[in-house]
């Protein structure tokens, strides 16, 4: 009562996204089409075996798991009309492989993000490492730094009262030389002024002279002492 001809058509193009393949199996243990069209009119149980033949009239719509070939296949059942079961068969290595495929993709870029993660967090770790070195020798420069100032400190500290040791010192001998010196040029003014005789009046000139300039050498040695005091007064 049905045109085989329009059903075997049909059957040649169906399929799971370009995966598998159909035929249309009845309960009489004929295959009414198929994929191969050399397969129709041929006893089911020759093509799928008995025991598929039996589960698929008793399952009647769903899938279901079934060996043919040699091969483990997944079948997906439905019941069209009385006695007649529209059934695509595809091979779990097709039917899986864009999930394996799919899962080699997802393990790949999960490796990928690891490694791109583990190569951040080493540069992070690296780059704390750094930080810290370098902040480490800051802190040496600084203690470094502060030790010279200290040095430089006492260094100037033992200078400036090394200079004011010898300007004390100047001064002080200064002043203690002055007084013999002054009381010589006065002695000696006394014989200037009552010696009669010509060459020791000469002498005594000479005596006079080299006093004054030994004086005036003194005064600026106390000079300079009172500039590196800060007591010098400018008139």
């Amino acid at each position: 009562d049905l045109v085989v001809n329009h059903i075997q058509e049909v059957t040649e193009a169906v399929d799971i996204g370009g995966k598998g393949y159909g035929m249309v199996i009845s309960t009489d243990n004929i295959i009414v089409s198929h994929r191969d069209p050399d397969m129709a009119g041929r006893t089911a149980t020759d093509v799928v075996g008995e025991d598929i033949l039996n589960s698929v009239v008793e399952k009647k719509s769903g899938p279901m798991e079934a060996d043919m070939d040699g091969e483990s296949y997944t079948l997906f059942v439905e019941q069209v009309i009385e006695g007649w079961f529209v059934v695509i068969a595809i091979s779990d290595d097709e039917l899986f492989s864009d999930v394996y495929d799919q899962l080699f993709v997802n393990i790949v870029v999960s490796v990928v993000i690891f490694l791109l993660i583990t190569f951040l967090y080493y540069l992070g770790y690296r780059n704390e490492q750094l930080y810290g070195k370098r902040m480490e020798e800051m802190k040496i420069s600084k203690q470094k730094q502060e030790y010279e100032a200290k040095v430089l400190t006492l260094e100037k500290k033992a200078a400036d009262e090394a200079n004011y040791a010898k300007s004390r010192f100047l001064a002080d001998m200064s002043h203690e030389i002055r007084t013999p010196i002054n009381a010589i040029l006065g002695m000696n003014e006394m014989v200037l002024r009552e010696s009669k005789d010509e060459e020791v009046i000469g002498y005594a000139k000479n005596i006079s002279v080299s006093g004054k300039n030994l004086l005036y050498i003194i005064n600026s040695i106390l000079d300079f002492s009172k500039i590196e005091d800060g007591k010098m007064e400018i008139v």
